[in-house]
């Protein structure tokens, strides 16, 4: 089971991995970083992870905050079936997604309440439950203050 961060490359990347880091610290579970891409081109190395923002701050949260994994995938398409399978296979119980602003927090919730249909619709889903939460910018205070704490 595990705790899954939906890295865009972005600046709610930051919000998205403070919140899974901090979640995983207090459930003990390991971090996914998932990024989604449009098309990548298959003899690319450097496509196999996601962008190293997103990804350097995932780990350095987590390695400084004692969770002991972390876990990284990319999904190629925009295809929600996809990010599915990657839920069901690794059992992922949570999916967090960070918004910069309240309209892309808008937008990402009604992604998620496409996925969170389609989940309940999949006869191959055997966890109990599924949440997704959608987390907004932070104030420079609350942020700093994340980032120092250890």
């Amino acid at each position: 089971m595990g705790i899954a961060v939906l890295l865009g490359g972005g600046e709610g990347d930051r919000y998205a991995v403070l919140y899974a880091v901090a979640l995983a610290q207090r459930t003990g579970e390991i971090v996914h970083g998932i990024r989604r891409e449009p098309s990548l081109p298959s003899s690319s190395p450097e496509s196999s992870l996601p962008p190293a923002s997103g990804l350097a701050l995932l780990v350095q949260r987590a390695d400084a905050s004692g969770v002991g994994g972390v876990r990284c995938h990319v999904l190629e398409g925009t295809k929600a079936k996809d990010l599915l399978e990657l839920l069901r296979e690794e059992r992922i119980t949570c999916l967090i997604v960070g918004a910069k602003d309240e309209a892309e927090g808008k937008r990402a919730e009604k992604q998620l309440e496409g996925l969170r249909r389609s989940i309940t619709s999949d006869r191959r889903w055997s966890m109990r439950s599924f949440w997704a939460v959608v987390t907004g910018p932070w104030s420079a205070e609350a942020m700093a203050a994340a980032v120092n704490e250890k």
